[in-house]
Order: C-alpha cells, then sequence, then structure tokens
C-alpha cells in the first residue's frame, strides 16, 4: 500500500535509521528497500532483505518498507494483516506526534466534465506556499505521482485535466469524475507527505532522473493508468 504515514518515513533522506529507532522494539520484524524499479529486480531485493533479517533476527519481517514507494505489510489471515498494517502507521503517528485526522478529500461537479475541489487541506496549502510550475517534476516521490499527476496539471493555466490557481489556491479539474477523484487523492498524498517531512524538520529524498525516466516509459503504468478512465464508463 502507500500509505502517507509510512510514507513520510520512506521519502525522507534519513528514513532507514527513523524505522530503525521507531520498531527498535516492536513485536514484529521490519526491513528496509532502497528504492529499486518495479519489475524482477525488486523482486529479488526483497527476497534478499527478508533473508537477511532471517539470519540476523531469526523473524520474518512482516513489515516491510519500500523506500521512494510504500509499505508491505504480510500475515497468514487477513485480519491480521490489517491491524498489522494499521499498528505500523499507528507507530508512526505517535513518534512524530500527529495527532489531527487525515483530510477527506472532497469534490463537487460544477460543469459537465468539470470538478472543483472542495479540500480545505489543499487550499490552504497553495495559498500559503509558493507554487512553482515545476513543482512535480522537480519533487518526484513514488511511481504514483509519476503515473497519476505528472503531465496532467497546470498552474495558473486552464488547458489541462488538473488546474491549479496559485494565489488562491483553488484547483479545477477538467475530466471523468473518477479520473478527478483519483488526481484529487493523489495530489492530497502527496501534498501532505511534503508538508510534514517539512514540518518535521526532515530533509526529502526524492526519485532520481533516470528511475522517473523508467516509470515514465513504463507499459505497466501506462496500462494501470488507463484503469482510472475505465471506471468511469
Amino acid at each position: 500500500t502507500h500509505p502517507v504515514y509510512a510514507n513520510i518515513l520512506c521519502c525522507a533522506q534519513n528514513g532507514r535509521e527513523l524505522v530503525r529507532e521507531i520498531f527498535d522494539s516492536a513485536d514484529f520484524a521490519t526491513a528496509w528497500i532502497p528504492y529499486i524499479s518495479p519489475g524482477f529486480r525488486l523482486t529479488t531485493q526483497i527476497r534478499e532483505a527478508i533473508r537477511e533479517s532471517m539470519e540476523k533476527t531469526d523473524r520474518f519481517p512482516q513489515v516491510i518498507f519500500m523506500e521512494n514507494h510504500g509499505l508491505i505489510a504480510t500475515a497468514d489471515h487477513s485480519r491480521e494483516c490489517l491491524e498489522l498494517h494499521s499498528k505500523a502507521n499507528d507507530e508512526i503517528r505517535d513518534y512524530f506526534g500527529i495527532r489531527e485526522e487525515y483530510p477527506r478529500p472532497e469534490l463537487i461537479q460544477t460543469g459537465d466534465n468539470t470538478f472543483a475541489s472542495r479540500t480545505e487541506y489543499l487550499t490552504s496549502y497553495f495559498k500559503d506556499h509558493s507554487l512553482s510550475p515545476r513543482l512535480l517534476d522537480e519533487v518526484v516521490l513514488y511511481p504514483d505521482q509519476l503515473g497519476y499527476l505528472n503531465g496532467s496539471v497546470s498552474v495558473d493555466g486552464t488547458g489541462n485535466k488538473m488546474n491549479i490557481h496559485a494565489k488562491t489556491g483553488e484547483i479545477l479539474y477538467k475530466t471523468n469524475a473518477s479520473e478527478a477523484r483519483t488526481m484529487e487523492e493523489a495530489l492530497l498524498a502527496y501534498v501532505y507527505i511534503i508538508d510534514h517531512i517539512e514540518k518535521l524538520g526532515l530533509s526529502l529524498k526524492t526519485m532520481t532522473g533516470s528511475d522517473t525516466d523508467f516509470i515514465t516509459n513504463w507499459e505497466g503504468e501506462h496500462y494501470r493508468k488507463s484503469l482510472v478512465k475505465d471506471f468511469a464508463r
């Protein structure tokens, strides 16, 4: 999965050290995977991390943090897996003292295939921060961002799927309801992670140019993105 709390660690320069500190005394083992593009090499790296954990701790790592990507929680039963997933994220929230609930994305339809954001967290963030038109290209955190946002956002423009007015923070979508909501959720997660990494005094760990090129040209990512459009049909 791609929870924002886990990705505060996965998208921070010292994420690996923070995982060790937060989960050192946890009743489950963890592992850390440095960023590797999706595919066979990532699979082998996960296998290697499991092997190393078993050798060092004699415990299977039920929670695996993937740098610039997300979280894996694994268990023998679905309920246990969900509980483990929640527990890992709650531990991160408690460590950083994050008490507020995650913002709820809200959209209203303003016309035919036109939607406006009513997510106050996003509007306030863009009003209070200087927004570079190249923000998404300059700060790439994980593959989902590239798949759902990059190349589809305009700042102070009107001709793209997502259009952000920098001074007012207003966000307007020109696409179907399914894609508009997916983009709103993706943008909210992205901004939330950047905002909290900054507030917590951490440094961002971004994807490299070669990493982003791989995802941008990856057939699997194009297919996954196309599914969002199909949901509305």
